[in-house]
């Protein structure tokens, strides 16, 4: 049976249809300014860790210097004790920072890996060989 008259009930399936495909296409374009701008942020956040890394390693020498220096003068007893610890204690600190710093540079650039799916040291698309995978 085909109904000769439905009252408008098609037109109101199709405009809501239309209402559905025009939110979903909303939602899409909203998605992909999120993602755009969550890659923009990493790559600023990856940036930005350079150049605390690069800092960081440059307070790591002078600290090995400084420690060296005192360990010297500590020797020939132009310092005292509590000076020598202090030296020592701004090394450790400045060591410590480095590796903290190193560690973010590294996780910033792998969340860029990952998002991005290329291996931006090798220049290479990552992709799991997932037949490998299962059979294994």
């Amino acid at each position: 049976k085909i109904p000769i008259l439905d009252w408008g009930k098609r037109k109101g399936q199709v405009k809501v249809a239309e209402s559905n495909r025009e939110v979903v296409s909303s939602r899409l374009k909203q998605e992909q300014m999120d993602f755009n701008q969550d890659i923009f942020l990493l790559v600023e956040h990856y940036n930005n860790q350079a150049r605390q890394l690069r800092i960081a390693r440059e307070a790591d020498e002078i600290a090995q210097k400084r420690y060296a220096t005192s360990v010297e003068s500590f020797m020939i007893g132009k310092i005292n004790t509590l000076d020598l610890n202090d030296a020592q204690v701004s090394k450790d600190n400045a060591r410590a920072k480095y590796i903290s710093e190193m560690h973010l540079y590294w996780y910033y650039l792998y969340q860029i890996r990952s998002v991005a799916l290329y291996d931006f040291i090798n220049g290479a698309n990552l992709d799991a060989e997932f037949e490998r995978l299962v059979r294994e």
